[in-house]
Order: structure tokens, then C-alpha cells, then sequence
């Protein structure tokens, strides 16, 4: 039994006519009346009565077509759903992102790809680098927003800039340097330093000390905090220092001034499987191109004054 045997069916069961059942299927009247009596043949028994002035359905015939037509709408249903999903218009987004990207560019993103898709499901998840990476190449995500510089040259990940990023020292409103445009990581060389554990900041971690020893010093770690939250807290107590992203801020009323370094930025963007032909991957990497252009700010000069929040 073929699908055109059952259009076929539809077409005659709703018109009671073949040769107008013909003349809308696009087929010819013979043909037609072969696949409906092949049709029958394979049913075992008689779906429609009919002489040369009239086409009735038989009871069976009634049975059928209420059976079949529930299944040709499921049909068109899934060969749309099919279709959309080609496109990458429906289906479900996995992306994984955490504090070291922009999270406002990222919402921005979300938000206009949302609106533009309605029909795609996107579910974001927080998660560190080492865990977006896993995520990627087990196909439990289908982008992640990681820096460039915490993921090495990786042949099988395809990377997207979006902007650079700075990092900035955080000192306590007290601190010599609270007032400066800019600061030299080798100026902080003697200082005490609070940061993050491994799991908390992921590469940004490994990348400052990295910078700080290319700098002339090791950062003497007095503390290690495992929430942003303790970290400002700590520094505005007068604990130590540390060092973050500059879109990473301390709550408002938390007296801290942030401080541009002259660490070099860091490249943050998307990345994704280079082998992943995903329809629905390929679309939001359309989106999110667009976006880069539209919603990124110019870079900032490295000479831009600090930041001071209190």
C-alpha cells in the first residue's frame, strides 16, 4: 500500500467523482482508477459503489477514509516538521555560556533569535570551559561562549570573535592605585592576591597568572574565594587584590574601584563543532554574526579612564 494510493483515496472519497478527483490530483482518469482498484484489491473488499453517474463510498469505504485521513494529516504534519527542522526553524538550541562571557550580549542574542524562531526551544546552561568543551564534542551543546585565549588551538572547534575583552585589577577604594587610568600588572607585583578556585574561573585563572609571570612575578595567592560575591567582599575588606574581565562587576554599594591592567584583552566569542551541519546551528551563527555587527560596541581604547563603583 503506497501513500499516493491513500491521496488517491482522499481525493475520490471527498470529491465522489473520478474525474474530477483526477482532474485535481493532476493524473489521469485511468490511472486513477487503477490505484483505486489495486487499492481495494489489497483491502480485500470494495471501498466505493459506483456506476457511470454516481460514486458512493460503502461502509468500509467510510471506515477507511476516516482511518486514512487521520493518517495523511499526521503525514503532512511530520513532513512539515521535517522540513522546518532542514531549515532550522523548529527544534531545540543547547547553548553554555558562564560569567566570563558578556552575559548581556548574550541575552541580547537569545532574546532576538527567540523571537525570530518561536518555534525552536533554547535551553542555556552554565557551565565552565572545560565543560562547555565536553559539552561541544559529546553534542550536549551546540555553542558555547568561551575565551579564545582559555581554549588553545583546537582543530575540531570552529571559533567565532565578538569582542575584546579587558582585564581589570580590583582594588579597594583606598588602594594607591584606586585612582589610576591604568595600571601595570608589574606595579602589583608585591601585592597580596585574592582569586577564584580553578573550577570557579576556569581559564581566566590559568591565563592571569600566565600574564603575571610574563610580567616579572609570581601573584602571591593569600585566599581563595569560590563565589564573585566573596572574592568583592574580601578585596573591599582589605584582604588583597584580584583581577577580572572588566564586564565582570562587583553589586552596587560594594566599595571597589576597578582598575584597567595592561594585561593584554582577552578574544571572547562563540565556538562550536567544526563538523556540526546542524540547520538550526547554522542559523543562529547567522544571527549571531548580524548581532556582533549590530549590537557590540567599538573596542575601547586602552587608555580609557577606570571604572570606579561605590
Amino acid at each position: 500500500m503506497e501513500l499516493r494510493q491513500l491521496r488517491y483515496f482522499k481525493g475520490v472519497a471527498e470529491l465522489l467523482s473520478f474525474s474530477r478527483a483526477a482532474e485535481q490530483l493532476r493524473v489521469a482518469q485511468s490511472a486513477l482508477s487503477r490505484q483505486i482498484q489495486s487499492l481495494e484489491q489489497e483491502v480485500g473488499t470494495r471501498l466505493f459503489t459506483r456506476d457511470r453517474s454516481h460514486v458512493a463510498l460503502t461502509d468500509a469505504g467510510k471506515a477507511f477514509y476516516a482511518s486514512i485521513n487521520k493518517i495523511l494529516i499526521q503525514v503532512d504534519i511530520a513532513v512539515t516538521e521535517a522540513q522546518q527542522i532542514a531549515r532550522g526553524a523548529v527544534g531545540e538550541l543547547l547553548l553554555c555560556t558562564d560569567w566570563r562571557i558578556d552575559a548581556q550580549f548574550v541575552a541580547t542574542v537569545v532574546d532576538e533569535f527567540r523571537r525570530k524562531n518561536s518555534r525552536v526551544e533554547i535551553a542555556v546552561r552554565d557551565a565552565a570551559v572545560k565543560d562547555q568543551i565536553s559539552m561541544l564534542r559529546s553534542g550536549e551543546a551546540h555553542v558555547g561562549f568561551i575565551a579564545r585565549e582559555f581554549i588553545g588551538n583546537e582543530s575540531d572547534l570552529e571559533f567565532l570573535s565578538i569582542k575584546r575583552v579587558y582585564i581589570n585589577a580590583i582594588l579597594p577604594t583606598g588602594h594607591p592605585f584606586a585612582k589610576a587610568k591604568q595600571v601595570r600588572l608589574s606595579d602589583l607585583a608585591k601585592e597580596h592576591w585574592i582569586d577564584l578556585g580553578e573550577k570557579e574561573a576556569g581559564g581566566f585563572r590559568g591565563y592571569f597568572i600566565q600574564q603575571c609571570r610574563l610580567s616579572g612575578f609570581n601573584p602571591r595567592l593569600v585566599r581563595t574565594e569560590h563565589t564573585l560575591d566573596g572574592l568583592f567582599g574580601h578585596v573591599a575588606s582589605g584582604y588583597g587584590i584580584s583581577a577580572a574581565p572588566d564586564h565582570v562587576r562587583p553589586r552596587p554599594g560594594v566599595p571597589l574601584s576597578l582598575v584597567r591592567t595592561d594585561c593584554p584583552p582577552v578574544d571572547f566569542g562563540a565556538v562550536w563543532r567544526t563538523n556540526d551541519s546542524s540547520p538550526l546551528l547554522q542559523r543562529f551563527v547567522e544571527l549571531l554574526r548580524l548581532q556582533i555587527k549590530t549590537v557590540v560596541p567599538d573596542q575601547e581604547t586602552e587608555t580609557d579612564a577606570a571604572t570606579k563603583t561605590t
